[in-house]
């Protein structure tokens, strides 16, 4: 009680930095999904953790001595018998408010990340295969499979609702590919895409359209090429005009199987050869057996056609078992919390008992002893979730 001033300063500043901190967690999270780097993420996750017993533990002793400063409030009904039993084993009792509230963070942050895994996966499969099948077929290769034989293997499977055609330029050099870096395989020439049909695949898949202005977009698909791919002082030169660069993105629906290919206005690429055709078939129903039909074009060494339904069967099923995995350990801590919690009660049964008795001798009715047994044993049951709670959103 001498000291609640100073406890109330620690709690509000422990507070400010343990949101920052959670947020940060939360951010943590969404990016090690997506570049596979949790060494910040589990730093932060540690953080937040000794944050919420920390904070609660604070706040624990800053509540107690702060409530028994307030004459009126512990001389309101019995509600110095619940303020005295949160005095009494001050430490004790913030040590044990602190550990339930890291075992509810725990839990909270277990389904989090199981639902947010599922979350980022669906925006995984609409950026790898934005199409029900696609399928490539570069010029330089034989495939064992044509367009045309492919096209009649899906339909004995499934009826196709449409498809669409389109293919990537190349006027037989290599500038743009030549900067990637050896960990990625270099292509022999650059490929081009008009701006018509990149606008029009985006508007299929719910994207706006982009503009170019005598300008050239490289368009990658690994996030690692933005960092290494640096043409501010390049200009392409094709069919005797100059484009400069436009910028290189990452994000974008994959409508190739290159690692990386340019975005140019149509004239741009006028009377250039093709150099990768590919096939997009948007299918009736999702009702067949798609790894039958999968099996099917292994048979090729070139296989050259993904169905988005395979995908989204293997990322269901890799976030199923996470989902569960995440449920039964949020399931196992909150069991540990109840327990704890189970076993202050009765440890400190003796205690109460004799509290309540006094109550009785001094005329306190037996639905009042009801309302202050209830208040004393909420404090212990719901302000360890208050804060974590706050995760959810942070």
């Amino acid at each position: 009680e001498k000291h609640s001033g100073v406890w109330c300063i620690i709690t509000f500043f422990s507070l400010a930095l343990y949101i920052w901190v959670l947020s940060r967690t939360r951010s943590l999270m969404l990016q090690s999904f997506d570049n596979k780097e949790v060494g910040g993420f589990m730093l932060f996750l540690l953080g937040s953790i000794v944050f919420t017993f920390w904070v609660h533990f604070s706040l624990a002793k800053a509540l107690a001595g702060t409530l028994l400063k307030s004459k009126r409030l512990r001389s309101k009904g019995t509600n110095i018998v619940v303020l005295r039993e949160l005095s009494e084993k001050m430490t004790a009792n913030a040590t044990l408010l602190g550990l339930l509230a890291v075992l509810v963070l725990v839990s909270i942050v277990s389904v989090n990340i199981g639902f947010t895994e599922r979350a980022i996966d669906n925006n995984t499969l609409n950026l790898e295969t934005p199409f029900d099948v696609i399928a490539n077929y570069r010029t330089e290769r034989e495939y064992a499979i044509s367009k045309e034989e492919g096209r009649a293997i899906i339909e004995k499977y499934v009826a196709i609702a449409d498809e669409y055609e389109y293919s990537l330029k190349t006027d037989g050099r290599m500038i743009i590919d030549s900067h990637k870096s050896d960990y990625y395989q270099r292509e022999v020439v650059d490929r081009y895409m008009e701006l018509s049909v990149f606008n029009e695949l985006l508007a299929d898949c719910g994207w706006e359209p982009i503009t170019l202005t005598e300008s050239f977009l490289v368009v990658v698909e690994y996030r690692e090429l933005l960092n290494q791919i640096d043409l501010e002082n390049i200009a392409l030169n094709l069919n005797g005009k100059n484009y400069s660069f436009g910028g290189c993105v990452y994000g974008y629906p994959s409508f190739s199987s290159l690692d990386l290919y340019i975005v140019v206005p149509d004239e741009a690429v006028e009377g250039m050869d093709d150099s990768v055709e590919y096939i997009i078939f948007n299918l009736a129903s999702d009702d067949y057996d798609v790894e039958a039909l999968d099996e099917r074009f292994i048979l090729d060494d070139n296989n050259n056609y993904m169905f988005r339904l395979y995908n989204k069967q293997y990322m269901d099923g890799v976030s199923g078992v996470l989902i569960i995995s995440m449920l039964f350990l949020a399931t196992v801590f909150t069991c540990m919390a109840l327990a704890l919690l189970s076993l202050k009660t009765l440890s400190d049964m003796e205690d109460d008992k004799y509290r309540y008795a006094v109550l009785f001798r001094l005329g306190v009715s037996e639905e009042e002893q009801r309302r202050t047994l209830l208040r004393q044993n909420a404090l212990f049951f719901f302000m360890p979730a208050v804060i974590p709670a706050f995760s959810l959103c942070a």
